[in-house]
């Protein structure tokens, strides 16, 4: 075998078991800090989606302002383990202004259904999936959480802190 053949070989390998370890770690729960970040995420402006309506896994979604790529980059590689492809910027009207939106979905696993399933319930009348607050939400609020609520549909003023969450209703 010549030096390039087995050069050839041996990063085959290498990315064959690099491969095999990222498909090993996206089946592992998340914990600690992800955990709370995704769920910080998920009371704000991230999404929970199946890949097929009632079936399936899950993936995460976000989108961020024309003003928030930084953001989206930092999210990227907060989750580059569940993310195939960096932020895409896309071009959207905002009341007949164009602007730029960045899109990151993660790719769909088994881990992230758990939170599909914790945020999101069936409106039997519109026959359609409604967002929702966990009834155990306390149980998982931290320091983390709230700071990614802030992050994500807070701001600073007249010295307090306000998270708005007009995503969701009271039932």
């Amino acid at each position: 075998i010549n030096t390039k053949k087995m050069k050839m070989m041996i990063f085959k390998n290498n990315m064959s078991t690099i491969s095999s370890e990222i498909k090993h770690f996206r089946d592992i729960p998340l914990e600690g800090f992800l955990k709370s970040a995704l769920i910080g995420f998920l009371l704000t402006d991230a999404g929970a989606y199946r890949t097929n309506k009632n079936t399936g896994n899950t993936r995460i979604e976000w989108s961020f302002g024309s003003k928030q790529a930084s953001f989206a980059d930092y999210t990227y590689n907060l989750f580059a383990n569940y993310i195939n492809t960096p932020p895409r910027a896309i071009s959207v009207k905002v009341n007949i202004v164009d602007t730029v939106q960045y899109r990151l979905k993660t790719v769909a696993l088994p881990i992230f259904n758990v939170f599909r399933d914790g945020f999101y319930k069936y409106n039997e009348n519109t026959g359609k999936w409604t967002k929702i607050i966990p009834n155990n939400i306390t149980e998982f609020i931290d320091p983390i959480v709230l700071a990614f609520m802030i992050i994500g549909d807070g701001n600073f003023n007249q010295n307090r802190i306000r998270i708005y969450l007009n995503a969701f209703t009271i039932e």
